[in-house]
Formats: C-alpha cells, sequence, structure tokens
C-alpha cells in the first residue's frame, strides 16, 4: 500500500512494473519532471546549478523543467544511431566534469548503458536513463541508472503521469527526503478528463486526412505541467491497471506497432531498431533524405496519420551544425509516427496507404 504521507510513492505493486531492485518510485505528472526531483536531490548534496550532459538529438521541452531551475547545460555528440559519440564524450571530460549524465533510450532502442554506467562511474557523476519513449523495461533499460524516467500518460488515457525510478536505498532515501519539500499544488485535471471521455466516444472517432504542416516546422509542443506530481484521478487509474492492466496495454501496443512497420516499410521507410517487446509510444522511420523524408510525411498525413518530424532541437544544437552533424541529419531524414489516436483507436483503421507510392 501507498503511505497517506507520501502519495507521490508508487504502491509496491505498481512500482514492481518499472522499478528493478532496490529503490523506489515516484508518480509525477510527467516525465521531464524527473528533472525537478534529480536537482532537488543535487541542490540538497550542495550543487544549486549543476551541469548536466545531454545527447544533441534530444527535445528541447522535455529540459524546459531544469531550464527553469537554472540548470547549465553541456551537449554531447551522438552518432546516426544515436549513441553517444564517447570519444568526443571523454574529450568533454577534460574540460569540466558533469553532475548529471542523460542517456536516452530512442524509439525503444537500447543504448549505451554499461560504456555510460563505466564513463559516470569514472568521473564521478549520477546517471539518468530517459526511457519515456518506453512503457516499460525491456532489455538492459532501467538497470544502470541512478534514476530512470518512464512517461505512461501516453499509453493509459490519463491526463497526466510520469514516473521516476530512483534506484538504491541511499538514493532513494534522499529522494524521498526531497521531494516531501518539493511543490505539492495538485493538477485540476478535469478539462484533461473529459477531453480524454470525449474523444473516446464512437461518434467522435476521427478519419480522413491530417491537417497539412511543414515536416521542417518544430512546434514547441506542450509547457511543462505546474505540480511535479501526479494527479489523484491519473494515480487511482494507474494503480487500478496494476501490472495486469500495463501487460495488456504493452500487447495492444505491441500489435499496433507491428502493424504500422509492415505497412510503412513498402513506402520506402525504415522502421529505426527497436528491441523485441518495446511498444515505443512514437516510432521512429528513417528516411534516404531530407527529400523523401517531407515527401512521406506529407503523403502520411494525408492518409490520415499522425506523422512528423523529431524532435524540436535545442537551441545550442541549432547554432551548431558543424559540431552536431548527426544529430542534424537524424532531425532531417526520420518521420516520426505516433501508433494511436488520442482516442485510443488502432490507426490502421483510418490510415489508407492505398493510394500511397513508394517514396
Amino acid at each position: 500500500m501507498r503511505d497517506a504521507d507520501r502519495p507521490w510513492q508508487a504502491a509496491a505493486a505498481l512500482a514492481g512494473v518499472w522499478q528493478r531492485g532496490p529503490g523506489v518510485t515516484l508518480l509525477l505528472s510527467q516525465a521531464s519532471h524527473a528533472y525537478s526531483v534529480i536537482l532537488a536531490v543535487l541542490a540538497a548534496r550542495g550543487q544549486p546549478v549543476p551541469e548536466i550532459w545531454v545527447p544533441a538529438y534530444f527535445c528541447e521541452g522535455a529540459l524546459l523543467p531544469a531550464r527553469r531551475a537554472g540548470a547549465r547545460f553541456r551537449f554531447y555528440a551522438v552518432t546516426e544511431a544515436m549513441t553517444p559519440v564517447w570519444p568526443t564524450v571523454e574529450a568533454m571530460s577534460r574540460d569540466s566534469r558533469p553532475d548529471l549524465f542523460v542517456l536516452p533510450h530512442f524509439f525503444g532502442a537500447e543504448s549505451d548503458g554499461a560504456e555510460a554506467r563505466a564513463f559516470c562511474d569514472r568521473v564521478g557523476c549520477l546517471l539518468h536513463e530517459d526511457a519515456a519513449h518506453l512503457l516499460r523495461p525491456v532489455g538492459t533499460v532501467g538497470t544502470v541508472g541512478d534514476f530512470v524516467s518512464f512517461s505512461p500518460r501516453k499509453y493509459c488515457g490519463i491526463a497526466d503521469g510520469g514516473v521516476l525510478v530512483v534506484r538504491g536505498t541511499a538514493l532513494a532515501t534522499e529522494a524521498a527526503q526531497v521531494a516531501t519539500r518539493l511543490e505539492t499544488a495538485p493538477y485540476d485535471t478535469r478539462r484533461e478528463r473529459f477531453l480524454l471521455w470525449r474523444n473516446g466516444l464512437p461518434w467522435m472517432v476521427r478519419s480522413g486526412p491530417q491537417p497539412s504542416i511543414a515536416f521542417d516546422s518544430d512546434p514547441f509542443g506542450a509547457s511543462s505541467l505546474p505540480s511535479v506530481w501526479i494527479s489523484a484521478p491519473s494515480s487511482n487509474r494507474l494503480h487500478r491497471l496494476g501490472p495486469a492492466g500495463l501487460d495488456r496495454i504493452a500487447a495492444r501496443e505491441a500489435a499496433t506497432v507491428a502493424d504500422l512497420e509492415r505497412a510503412l516499410r513498402p513506402l520506402g521507410l525504415e522502421p529505426l531498431p527497436r528491441l523485441a517487446g518495446a511498444t515505443p509510444y512514437i516510432l521512429g522511420f528513417r528516411a534516404a533524405s531530407h527529400a523523401v523524408a517531407m515527401r512521406a510525411h506529407d503523403a502520411l498525413r494525408r492518409a490520415g496519420a499522425i506523422a512528423g518530424s523529431w524532435p524540436r532541437l535545442p537551441p545550442e544544437v541549432v547554432a551548431a551544425p558543424e559540431q552536431y552533424g548527426a544529430a542534424h541529419a537524424l532531425r532531417q531524414t526520420v518521420v516520426r509516427i505516433s501508433p494511436r489516436y488520442e482516442d485510443r483507436r488502432r490507426p490502421l483503421a483510418f490510415l489508407d496507404t492505398s493510394a500511397m507510392t513508394p517514396a
């Protein structure tokens, strides 16, 4: 059961979905508020303005809580396989040492966890595994980081909801202590819950073309929610789902992901690698060129898919294309597909690929 004095702490059965080994599982309003907790831990350790190392291929919107808290960022180069360029990372460490190293697992893939753990141990910093593209751990995801974040709200039909796993007994104790001092003002989710209910009605099913947007446009996305912690209705929903309910959602997502990959491969879009069993909330497809990506993106939206580019790169990365060439190449050639509509119905019922030709 949950501790009544710690509503942000997941009950043991639910925590077991994400937590591997000793630690604590905290329920956030959204995954990016993991930085609110992590920065509070660092501040309690006497590091009020920490240095965070983030891959150049990263979503600027996810950094908002940390930017607002005054964190300093350095961006490390990645390969076109979206893994760190370790020689460059090692060279960076000769100039400064990170307080936190961020390692994302993009699009359901598995990044260099062992290498990242070894680097962090060597330089003496904390490691954050960003698994917000995944419903739950697969492979070695979630087994090496000091912190691991997930984003169940993207799967479970809830207005808000992120997860932060703090691994290890000592660090979990630190996080629990600072959690009691973080902002606890509840977030009113009544409007969002009404929209989720309305969009689930049979006559609200959306079909036909999506609105036209430019592939090169960079919509900023949602701003960070005001409360660090999950709302009571969303927390209750997650606890009611429990491991069995999340297993059913994972099975549904796996079927949808496989269907989309089969449908889109003949159109000249190559699915990015993902671990067996991974159910990423956004799928990445690599096109042969920027022009091919733009054509495929436009055709997919006309066919009814929620397609777009990803991500909005941080301004420091945008300003240095010569330094972060692979990140820019990925941004120009990866087409993002959302596997589900907001009403949680399978999109292939609406996606008409019959008129689409290979890119």
